[in-house]
């Protein structure tokens, strides 16, 4: 009935049902995926996937994100995280000529920092201008043992604990961390209140859907691993519902690329390794397969033009 329908993030109004996602599905998708069986507990309800229609944001209902035990599985495979990101050398680069010249210190807080590896490419600035958080002790560990000023929790905790304060940031950044969020708007509008006047929120996600969702479903851009899927269009709402401005940057798009990546994906998932031989083989085998993915994707970018990559990048200013 109406009045369970959940409302959208973005706009406060009833979304469209874009499709169920029970738990059997879920599983199935993920055994798939990463070729073993995941955790009796790795998904605990079903879902469904709405689309806000004033917006194009697309939501997980309920929006339950995935337990310490599903994230401790996933984390376990070697292939689940990625040893650089094209937001990185992009971020770096302005953050390096926002910050020149500056003589009264230049100030980064990342969140869901990871590793560490996107601060310690800011040589370019002071260890204690770089500050470090996210849930994972792990990962707060590594970021320790660089040097780098750690929190480990959330924004109110570091708030609470005096690791960082309310307008005292020159730059917060957060690299593929909103699709993960239960409450994406508090989310962004915490890291917003950081900021000094005049300092500047990264924030990256995928693009969804990302290319090759048009040929192979990717149940890690799915609840219960990501819970929002964000887009331009989306984006540029989220900056209106925050008073912001909003700049948006994708990665290179090649047509012919992504195809062959979406052609990879349907003939042998994400995980199992081929020979360059029996890909090619499989390639001549399939041409009229791969041909009409190709065309799928030729259109996909000129649609979209700039903005078509896999990864959308949004920098948000007050």
């Amino acid at each position: 009935m109406t009045q369970h329908l959940p409302k959208s993030p973005l706009s406060d109004r009833p979304p469209q049902r874009v499709r169920d996602l029970p738990e059997v599905l879920l599983r199935k998708s993920l055994e798939e995926y990463f070729q073993e069986p995941p955790p009796a507990t790795a998904v605990e309800c079903d879902y469904s996937l709405w689309r806000c229609v004033e917006t194009d944001f697309e939501f997980a209902w309920p929006p339950r994100a995935g337990s310490e035990v599903f994230y401790q599985w996933i984390g376990g495979f070697p292939f689940y995280y990625p040893g650089t990101r094209w937001e990185y050398r992009e971020v770096a680069d302005r953050l390096r000529a926002e910050s020149a010249g500056r003589t009264d210190g230049f100030t980064v807080l990342d969140v869901g920092c990871g590793s560490g590896r996107f601060l310690s490419s800011l040589n370019f600035l002071p260890i204690k201008a770089r500050h470090a958080l996210d849930f994972s002790p792990l990962a707060i560990r590594e970021c320790e043992a660089k040097g780098l000023p750690s929190h480990c929790g959330s924004i109110e905790s570091a708030l609470g604990a005096g690791f960082v304060a309310m307008q005292s940031l020159d730059a917060v950044t957060s690299f593929h961390c909103l699709e993960h969020v239960e409450q994406p708007v508090e989310f962004v509008e915490q890291m917003l209140s950081l900021l000094k006047p005049g300092g500047s929120l990264w924030v990256s996600t995928p693009n969804s859907p990302m290319s090759f969702e048009s040929e192979w479903f990717d149940v890690l851009n799915h609840p219960p691993h990501h819970l929002g899927r964000w887009n331009p269009t989306a984006y540029r709402a989220l900056a209106r519902r925050l008073d912001c401005e909003c700049d948006l940057f994708s990665p290179p798009a090649s047509p012919l690329r992504f195809a062959m990546g979406a052609f990879k994906l349907v003939s042998y998932g994400p995980s199992r390794r081929v020979g360059r031989v029996k890909r090619l083989a499989d390639l001549v085998a399939g041409v009229g397969r791969f041909a009409g993915i190709w065309r799928r994707q030729r259109r996909r970018v000129a649609a979209a033009g700039v903005l078509a990559g896999d990864a959308i990048l949004v920098r948000l200013t007050k």
